[in-house]
C-alpha cells in the first residue's frame, strides 16, 4: 500500500496536480471500513482544504454508472429483461402521456397535445437515455405548465416515445 499511497500523492501534489484529489476506501460486507487513504485538495484553489477520507463530494451523474451496474446485474441473475416494460417496478411510468406541441394555431391553452405513450417503458430506454421522458426545465414542459396554471412539481411527461429519442435525464435514476 505504500507504493500506492506515494504514486496518488505525488499524483495530487500542488506540484504535479494530474488529480485533483483521490479518497480510496476498502470495506467488508458488513460495511467495516478495512482501509482508507485520501489525497488532494477539495478544489483548484490554492487556500482549499486537503481531502479527508470522510469528505463529502456530490456524485451528479457519477450516480448513473453505479445505477447502471446495478441494474444490468439484475438483468444478469435473470431478475428483469432489458426489454421488458419496467412499469411493474416503477408504476409512475405505467400510464404516462407524450407531450407534444400541436401545430394548430389556437389559444395557448390548445397549443399541446396530451396523449398516452404508444410504447411501453423499458429498462434499455431507461439506460441509454431514450425513454422520451423530459425535465422540468424543458421549455416546452415549462410553457404547457404555465398555459395550465400548474406550478412546477416533481412529474416526468415524455416528449417522445420509447426508443426514438436520446435524452439524458436524471430523474429517473433517482426513481429507481
Amino acid at each position: 500500500m505504500d507504493s500506492f499511497e506515494k504514486k496518488l500523492s505525488k499524483a495530487t501534489s500542488i506540484d504535479s496536480r494530474e488529480i485533483l484529489g483521490a479518497i480510496s476506501m476498502v470495506v467488508d460486507r458488513q460495511g467495516t471500513p478495512l482501509y482508507h487513504y485520501a489525497s488532494g485538495y477539495q478544489s483548484l484553489a490554492p487556500d482549499d482544504p486537503s481531502i479527508l477520507h470522510n469528505s463529502a463530494f456530490v456524485m451528479a451523474s457519477a450516480g448513473k454508472f453505479i445505477t447502471h451496474i446495478a441494474a444490468l446485474q439484475c438483468v444478469e441473475h435473470g431478475l428483469i429483461s432489458l426489454d421488458e416494460p419496467v412499469h411493474p417496478y416503477l408504476p409512475e411510468l405505467e400510464h404516462i402521456h407524450v407531450l407534444s406541441k400541436n401545430q394548430e394555431l389556437n389559444a395557448v391553452a390548445r397549443s399541446f397535445d396530451y396523449r398516452p405513450a404508444s410504447r411501453k417503458i423499458t429498462l434499455r430506454h431507461l439506460l441509454s437515455h431514450t425513454s422520451g421522458v423530459g425535465h422540468k426545465s424543458n421549455p416546452m414542459i415549462q410553457e404547457w405548465r404555465a398555459a395550465k396554471g400548474e406550478a412546477p412539481k416533481a412529474d416526468y411527461h415524455p416528449k417522445a416515445k420509447a426508443g426514438i429519442m436520446e435524452r439524458v435525464s436524471n430523474g429517473l435514476v433517482s426513481l429507481s
